[in-house]
């Protein structure tokens, strides 16, 4: 079952059950699903604009879930497994593949594209036209194919109350961590926790982002 509360659904978004793994005219349509009852969880006031798609999961253990107070711009794609949190934005014609994860207050620009399996972290910032292949760190900006950190979003952490406090520590760790793009991030990471930097909860929070990668960190 499909669950909405409280949201804003567009022309062009339809909801509607998907009960088979084939389809007569095209054959099969999910490589994973095996035709478990599976679901899409929703929270209170999202906005999906026209032809948003968002697929619900594919085992019964595992729903597709979107937090509350997100926007989905028109044509953005949520695939199959993925975890969104909250006040997050995705712009016009966004891809996101299967089993990603995105923290709370992320945007992702038009025509982005997502590889399945990574997180974006919060308050951070994807670029438009952005190849995604490794992990987005917490509050910072990337861009490019591939992407690539251009640095911290000064502009949003302002907009969203951080004190200058704690945009000087982020600061200080995105230059320990991402300025020098040829070193070892294992050592900015020793050295940065070795700071007074570390303390504070955002930075902990980057670092601990960076340590549980699967995939890697862009950088």
């Amino acid at each position: 079952p499909t669950t909405l509360d409280a949201d804003h659904i567009r022309e062009g978004v339809v909801v509607k059950p998907v009960h088979e793994r084939t389809d007569p005219k095209v054959g099969r349509v999910c490589l994973k699903y095996i035709g478990d009852p599976t679901y899409l969880e929703v929270g209170d006031n999202n906005v999906f604009r026209e032809n948003v798609t968002v697929h619900r999961g594919t085992h019964e253990n595992l729903p597709t879930r979107i937090g509350s107070n997100n926007l989905l711009l028109c044509y953005s794609h949520v695939a199959h497994d993925c975890q969104l949190g909250n006040h997050i934005i995705l712009s016009n014609s966004v891809g996101i593949a299967g089993h990603i994860i995105i923290e709370d207050h992320a945007i992702v620009s038009g025509m982005a594209a997502v590889h399945q399996f990574c997180r974006i972290g919060r308050h951070s910032i994807v670029g438009g036209v952005s190849k995604v292949v490794q992990d987005v760190p917490p509050f910072m900006i990337v861009d490019g194919n591939p992407a690539n950190v251009r640095g911290l979003n000064m502009v949003g952490l302002q907009r969203r109350g951080f004190s200058e406090e704690d945009i000087k520590h982020l600061k200080s760790a995105y230059k320990k961590l991402f300025l020098k793009k040829d070193g070892n991030l294992a050592t900015s990471l020793s050295s940065l926790k070795a700071t007074h930097s570390a303390d504070t909860p955002q930075v902990a929070h980057l670092i601990k982002f960076i340590e549980e990668s699967q995939r890697g960190v862009t950088r």
